[in-house]
C-alpha cells in the first residue's frame, strides 16, 4: 500500500497532542445543543420530518415472504453561525471557550477523546464565509454521497452562493468528482485544516436523518430527487460514451481485493462460480480506475456483485441493474450497512439483495468466507426466478 502523509502534520500532531493531555490540563468541553444556540440569522427550515415505508422485492421474491422496511427523519433546518472556529478535519464548530454544539447532529466524532480543539490562544487562520461540508467518515465515499452530498442538496436553494464549500484537507481532488456530479464547480471547494480556522460566517446543516436512520440520507423523496438528477448529468455530460447495456446476462464483481481489511478470502472461487451462470463476467478494483470509469462500468453490466463495502455505493450512480451484496451473518439488519446498500440502489431504481454467508460474524478487521456451496445454491435461486419472471411476463 503506498504510503501517504497526511496533509499539514504539524499542525495535525499539536492538535493531537493537545486532544490527548489528561482532562484536568484542559477546559472541559461544554457541550451546547444546536437549537439553543443563536445564530446570526434564524434558522430556515429543509426538511420535515416524516417517515416512508420501503418494499424489497427482489429480497421477497428471494425469500418468498414480504420483506419490507421503514425509514423516518427529523425536521432538519441551515443554521448560520458568525464569528467562529472550526477545529480538525471534521472542522468541529467552536464559540466561546470550549463551547461547542452538543450530540445529536450526527457531523462529528462525540467520544470527548476524539474531539480536536482549538489550542489555547490561537485564534485561527481566516477562511472567510463558508458551507460546513465536511465531519465524520469525512475520507469514505459511501459517507460523503449518501450523507454529505444530501447536505448541500437539500439547502442550495436558500444558502448563500458567497460561500465556498468547506471540505476535508487532503480530499479535495476526489470529492470535487463527485460534486461535479450535481454540476458543482472545483473551485467552490476550499480544503480545511488539521489545525483551526476562524470563519467569518459557516453554514451548517446536520446530518438529514436521526438516530431512527441509518445512513442519515434524510427525506427519501428529497434523495431520489438528487440521485435522479445525478443520472441525467451523468448522461448529458457524456459519461457514458461506448458504455452500451450487454445483450446478454453479464455480471461487474466489485472486488475488495485492494482493501486493508474484511476481503472475501475465497473470492477467486466465487468468481468462478459466476461463470458458470453469467455470459461475461469482468472483475474490477475500483482503486486502479477512474471515477468515471466506474460509472461506465456499472451502466454497462446486468448486474453488479460486491461484498459489504463502500465501493457498493456505485449502485446509487445507475439504474435498471440486479444488485447483489454478499454479506457475514444470516439475514439482513435494519439499521446496518448491508441494509442501506440495498436500500439506497432501489431508491436509485435497482433491484437489490442482500445474500448472507449463513455464519457467524468474523468482525470488522477480519476477512471472511462465502461458501461456495451456498452461492451456488444462491445464483441458482436467482436464475430460477428469473426464469419465472420471463415465464409470466
Amino acid at each position: 500500500m503506498k504510503f501517504r502523509i497526511k496533509p499539514k502534520p504539524w499542525q495535525r500532531l499539536l492538535h493531537d497532542s493537545y486532544a490527548s493531555l489528561p482532562a484536568p490540563l484542559k477546559p472541559p468541553l461544554d457541550f451546547v445543543s444546536i437549537e439553543e444556540i443563536k445564530g446570526s440569522c434564524a434558522p430556515q427550515l429543509l426538511q420535515k420530518a416524516g417517515r416512508s415505508l420501503l418494499t424489497h422485492d427482489l429480497e421477497s421474491a428471494f425469500h418468498g415472504q414480504l420483506v419490507q422496511s421503514e425509514q423516518s427523519w427529523p425536521e432538519r433546518f441551515l443554521y448560520t453561525f458568525s464569528d467562529v472556529r472550526l477545529c480538525g478535519d471534521q472542522a468541529r464548530i467552536f464559540f466561546d471557550g470550549a463551547s461547542t454544539i452538543g450530540p445529536g447532529t450526527y457531523v462529528w466524532a462525540e467520544k470527548a477523546s476524539k474531539v480536536r480543539r482549538p489550542l489555547p490562544g490561537a485564534q485561527g487562520r481566516p477562511c472567510g464565509h463558508v458551507f460546513h461540508l465536511t465531519g465524520e467518515d469525512h475520507n469514505n465515499r459511501a459517507h460523503f454521497l449518501f450523507e454529505y452530498m444530501p447536505r448541500l442538496y437539500s439547502s442550495r436553494k436558500i444558502r448563500s452562493g458567497e460561500a465556498r464549500l468547506l471540505v476535508a484537507p487532503g480530499h479535495s481532488k476526489w470529492q470535487a468528482s463527485y460534486l461535479d456530479l450535481l454540476n458543482i464547480q472545483p473551485d467552490l471547494l476550499l480544503e480545511g485544516s488539521p489545525g483551526t480556522l476562524r470563519a467569518a460566517q459557516v453554514e451548517f446543516v446536520p446530518l438529514l436523518g436521526g438516530e431512527h436512520q441509518y445512513p442519515h440520507i434524510g427525506d427519501i423523496g428529497m434523495f431520489r430527487a438528487m440521485l435522479q438528477e445525478i443520472h441525467e448529468n451523468i448522461r448529458s455530460k457524456g459519461r457514458l460514451d461506448d458504455a452500451s447495456p450487454s445483450q446478454g446476462t453479464s455480471l461487474l464483481w466489485i472486488s475488495r481485493r485492494d482493501a486493508p481489511m474484511r476481503r472475501v478470502a475465497n473470492e477467486d472461487e466465487l468468481i468462478a462460480v459466476a461463470q458458470s451462470f453469467y455470459d461475461t463476467v469482468r472483475v474490477v478494483c475500483l482503486s486502479e480506475v477512474s471515477l468515471r470509469e466506474q460509472i461506465r462500468l456499472v451502466h454497462q453490466f446486468d448486474c453488479i456483485v460486491g461484498a459489504h463495502g463502500q465501493g457498493l455505493h456505485l449502485t446509487a450512480l445507475t439504474r435498471g441493474k440486479q444488485v447483489l451484496i454478499l454479506d457475514q451473518g444470516k439475514q439482513t439488519r435494519e439499521q446496518s450497512w448491508g441494509a442501506a446498500f440495498r436500500n439506497v440502489a432501489e431508491l436509485a431504481g435497482n433491484r437489490a439483495l442482500c445474500l448472507h454467508n449463513g455464519t457467524r460474524n468474523a468482525g470488522l478487521a477480519h476477512d471472511w468466507v462465502y461458501p461456495k456451496e451456498k452461492f451456488t445454491s444462491d445464483l441458482r435461486k436467482l436464475a430460477q426466478l428469473a426464469q419465472t419472471s420471463l415465464g409470466t411476463s
